[in-house]
C-alpha cells in the first residue's frame, strides 16, 4: 500500500499558528480526525484532502505526498498540468550556484530537519543551517543583534514540535522555503549564493517562520535586511 505523508503541522504553523481545532472547523471534520491525519494514522478521503488544501490556499500535492514501496515510485502531482509541483530539497540544490559555505549551511539545514523528524524543509530549518554554518559575515551581523545558534534553537523549539517519525525519503520544500532559495539565486545573478544572501532571502517574507523566530528574539527584520543588502 502507498505510504502517505503530509505537511499539515508545518502549514498550520506557517498560517499564523493555526490550531488543529481551527483547521478541523474550516475543513468540516472533528479535531480527532485532523490529529489522526496529521500523525499519519489516517488517510483522508479525496474530498477532505482537497478541503484541507483549500484552507491553506495550496494544492493537494503541497499538503500530501505518497510513495508506493511496491512500485518504487513517488507521487506528488509533479506532472499534472496546472498543478503546483512538489519540489524536493535535495533535488533542487544539486546544480545550483551556492558557495562552499552556503552548501555547508544547506547540509546543516537538512540535518536539522531530520534531527527534529520533520518531513519537510522549511525556512526555519534553513535559518538553523545558515546560523549554524558559522560563516563569519553572518555571525558578525547576528552578534550585532544579540543572536546566536543557541538562542535561535531555543526559539525554534518554542514554536515547533518534534515530528513523530524519522524518514529517509527526500524532504519536500515548503513554498516559502522554495521562494527564499529562488530569491537568493536570483539576487546572486551570475555569482554564487553566499550565506549572507541566503539569510537575506529568509527575511523577505514577514510571515515566514524564519522571520517569526528572529522577531521572537527581538530582531528588527527590516533593519537586519537593510544591513545585509
Amino acid at each position: 500500500m502507498p505510504e502517505i505523508s503530509n505537511c499539515i503541522r508545518r502549514l498550520r504553523f506557517d498560517h499564523d499558528e493555526m490550531t488543529q481545532q481551527e483547521l478541523a472547523n474550516r475543513a468540516g471534520v472533528t479535531r480527532q480526525t485532523i490529529i489522526a491525519i496529521e500523525g499519519g494514522k489516517y488517510a483522508p478521503s479525496l474530498p477532505l484532502a482537497f478541503r484541507i488544501a483549500k484552507v491553506f490556499g495550496v494544492s493537494v500535492e503541497d499538503v500530501f505526498q505518497y510513495e508506493d514501496a511496491q512500485l518504487g515510485t513517488k507521487a506528488s502531482g509533479r506532472h499534472q498540468k496546472g498543478r503546483t509541483a512538489t519540489v524536493l530539497f535535495e533535488e533542487f540544490i544539486v546544480n545550483k550556484k551556492f558557495s562552499e559555505q552556503t552548501r555547508r549551511a544547506l547540509s546543516l539545514a537538512e540535518q536539522e530537519a531530520r534531527r527534529y523528524e520533520h518531513q519537510y524543509m522549511g525556512t526555519e530549518h534553513l535559518l538553523l543551517g545558515v546560523v549554524g554554518s558559522a560563516a563569519a559575515n553572518v555571525a558578525e551581523r547576528l552578534r550585532g543583534v544579540g543572536v546566536d545558534l543557541a538562542r535561535v534553537r531555543a526559539a525554534f523549539e518554542n514554536r515547533l514540535l518534534r515530528g513523530e517519525k524519522k524518514t529517509d525519503r527526500g524532504l519536500p520544500l515548503m513554498p516559502r522555503a522554495l521562494n527564499a532559495l529562488n530569491f537568493a539565486i536570483e539576487k546572486a545573478a551570475a555569482g554564487k549564493v553566499s550565506p549572507e544572501g541566503l539569510l537575506l532571502a529568509l527575511l523577505q517574507h514577514q510571515e515566514a517562520m524564519s522571520a517569526k523566530i528572529l522577531r521572537d528574539l527581538g530582531v528588527d527584520i527590516t533593519d537586519l535586511a537593510r544591513q545585509l543588502s
